[in-house]
């Protein structure tokens, strides 16, 4: 399946890139062109040497230029109405933006003056489970904010979903594209399937990044950037094997976390078949981008939990020490198989060696016309030496591939833990920060009474400004109340995250020691399948070696038979010459005188 990209047939695509499709030219009417000039075989670009497809794309340009005035025209139309359609958007985004602001103003305003709430109000503020204040300010201590909850779909009410990725195959380069490998993702028990290529892994890994970031999302393969170990490696079974074998733990993982797999963008990843719709999917996709605004974030109760208490805080730390540990001993891991690896494949081409001495010394036996049962011996000698030294290989195989492919995946998860941890300590730093600044601001502002028209008071806010000056506490909650609404919305990301990182370390934490052990389990499986095999081998070969060996004591015993046949012949047949020569005329003539 090896087969490498044909700079020639590369250099003509770019050719057609850069003067048909870059120039907006039709390519149904360009290719219909190519068809009329060379008939059927016209669409394939293999079938033009570059000098005619120069020829014959300036002959297209110089016939086609008029049109090509009209589609530029059209494009350029296009590309305005494309501008003031974006312009509207952002104009209706905006408005919606301005929207939230004040309806967040409303909400902080309500916060501010609970005590001046009447009693229904009150209660529905509770329902929001706002607790006491930490450490005045006008600073929160929420326990949840609503949220988005995620949406269904099959996958949520379906259980042991197995994701396959396998059967790969090539697909051919067409006039301005190159030739590329798709791979078949097929889902359980619901029978779906489709084909990808790697580039869509790629694709909705990034998307479930920019957008999901507040889940643990897996690794993929990386990109190589070796573009000659590109051009051996892309079509080379051994290389897409292994690729597809990490592009299914990624789309395993995905499908096993519960808020990851009941997303439209995974679901329709799995399900779209047709190339036309799984590509509008992705332009669809692409517009979106990670909110701001938790109340846009998706949980499964439609409940986002930001609690913050010291607690949560130190078990953070201990999540962060576990990771970095977790790393480090997969590290050490990873080295150790590697090193056994290099014992193994020593071991085994040691073994194999002697084989090749026994089937030497085989060669010899018949050459120099040796007993047959020894010649027999060898063979098996050589047989047995050589089925250890495979199954030494194969077991190398299960340790090397199996072992150490799992285990750099699960490295690569923690590293994905270590990353998300990063993102929860920007976020606790920036919010104590700005904590920190404005407690510091408030403070500064009360020691200058004066100043009482800089404290930024909600103009919505009635307290009496001698109630604010003789009320320290009351007034350091309700001065400078843009900025208190901007730090609660940090505190709250921050304890959304903090939360986040919990869940996940635990869900992690379980999860990681089910797949250890159905992991260990395949390896053992196949690890005894292996067992199997050299065991039935041995067998053989005793066998064989036993038979040999029986063999040739019959061997012997008939030869000696032989032997002794032989000799008894040779004793009569001189008795009976002994017996003529005393028979001869002149022994009878004495015997008569006798």
């Amino acid at each position: 399946m090896s087969e490498d990209i044909d700079p020639i047939t590369e250099e003509k695509q770019n050719y057609l890139r850069e003067n048909i499709l870059e120039k907006n030219y039709d390519v149904n009417v360009f290719v219909s062109f190519l068809i009329e000039k060379k008939g059927e075989g016209g669409a394939d670009i293999a079938n033009w040497s570059f000098q005619d497809l120069k020829a014959v794309v300036s002959e297209f340009i110089s016939l086609n230029k008029n049109n090509q005035e009209n589609n530029n025209n059209i494009k350029e139309n296009e590309n305005k109405i494309e501008e003031n359609e974006k312009k509207e958007e952002e104009k209706i985004q905006k408005e919606e933006k301005e929207k939230q602001e004040k309806e967040k103003k409303e909400d902080v305003n309500d916060w501010v003056n609970v005590e001046e709430q009447p009693k229904d109000k009150k209660e529905e503020i509770q329902n929001e489970k706002e607790t006491k204040e930490i450490g005045g300010y006008g600073i929160k201590n929420l326990k949840e904010v609503k949220c988005q909850i995620v949406p269904n779909n099959e996958f949520s009410q379906c259980e042991n979903i197995q994701i396959k990725v396998g059967s790969f195959e090539k697909v051919g380069g067409k006039l301005f594209s190159k030739s590329y490998i798709t791979y078949l993702i097929t889902t359980m028990p619901l029978n779906l399937k489709v084909r990808r290529r790697f580039s869509d892994f790629d694709w909705l890994h990034q998307m479930l990044v920019n957008t999901y970031n507040y889940c643990l999302i897996p690794s993929i393969p990386k990109k190589k950037k070796n573009l000659n170990k590109i051009v051996s490696d892309k079509f080379n079974e051994s290389f897409l094997r292994k690729r597809s074998r990490k592009l299914e733990k990624f789309l395993s993982y995905l499908i096993n976390d519960p808020i990851l797999k009941n997303l439209k963008i995974v679901y329709d990843f799995l399900s779209i078949e047709k190339e036309e719709d799984f590509q509008k999917m992705k332009k669809t996709y692409e517009k979106k981008k990670l909110s701001s605004n938790l109340s846009d974030f998706v949980s499964l109760d439609g409940y986002a939990n930001v609690e913050i208490n010291s607690e949560k805080e130190k078990y953070l730390t201990k999540i962060k020490e576990n990771t970095i540990n977790n790393v480090n001993i997969l590290k050490k891991i990873n080295s150790t198989i590697i090193s056994l690896k290099d014992n193994l494949i020593d071991a085994s081409t040691k073994l194999k060696i002697v084989s090749q001495n026994w089937n030497l010394m085989k060669k010899k036996a018949i050459e120099y016309n040796e007993k047959d049962d020894v010649v027999q011996s060898y063979e098996e000698l050589s047989s047995m030496f050589d089925n250890l030294s495979l199954y030494i290989s194969k077991q190398n195989y299960v340790i090397f591939i199996h072992l150490r492919e799992y285990f750099k995946f699960v490295k690569k998860n923690y590293n994905s833990m270590k990353e998300f941890i990063h993102i929860g300590e920007n976020l606790k730093n920036s919010f104590y920060k700005s904590l920190k600044n404005l407690k510091s601001k408030k403070e500064d502002l009360f020691k200058k009474p004066e100043t009482i028209a800089k404290w930024e008071i909600d103009p919505k806010d009635k307290t009496d400004k001698n109630t604010l000056l003789s009320n320290k506490e009351l007034a350091l909650e309700k001065m400078l109340y843009k900025e208190t609404m901007a730090v609660n919305n940090q505190k709250q990301m921050y304890g959304f995250y903090l939360n986040r990182i919990i869940s996940e370390h635990e869900r992690m934490k379980n999860v990681n020691a089910e797949r250890h052990l159905n992991q260990l389990l395949k390896i053992f499986e196949r690890q005894t399948n292996t067992t199997t095999d050299f065991i039935t081998g041995l067998a053989d070969n005793s066998t064989a070696l036993s038979i040999a060996k029986k063999e040739g004591k019959k061997m012997v015993k008939k030869k000696e038979k032989i032997v002794n046949k032989e000799d008894d012949e040779e004793i009569l047949d001189l008795e009976v010459k002994k017996e003529g020569d005393n028979n001869t005329p002149e022994n009878v003539g004495d015997k008569g005188q006798e």
